[in-house]
């Protein structure tokens, strides 16, 4: 393993519960959990014009389910 990539898993590993995938009926794309009540932070074209289906933690919780549009 590089150097780089040791650093890569040793800061995904620490922070691997923040992760979230999220899933909308046109797009789906990763987030990362910033609040503990559930504030998501995602890439624009993940949620542009749509719901949110989903939005699930590494662990297998799901945060949503069916939230309103983007804007």
């Amino acid at each position: 393993m590089t150097d780089d990539s040791s650093k890569a898993s040793l800061i995904f590993a620490k922070n691997k519960s923040a992760i979230v995938q999220v899933k909308s009926p046109t797009a789906e794309g990763s987030g990362v959990l910033v609040r503990a009540n559930g504030l998501v932070v995602t890439n624009f074209h993940v949620i542009e014009g749509a719901a949110v289906d989903r939005a699930d933690v590494t662990d297998a919780t799901c945060l949503v389910e069916a939230t309103g549009s983007a804007q």
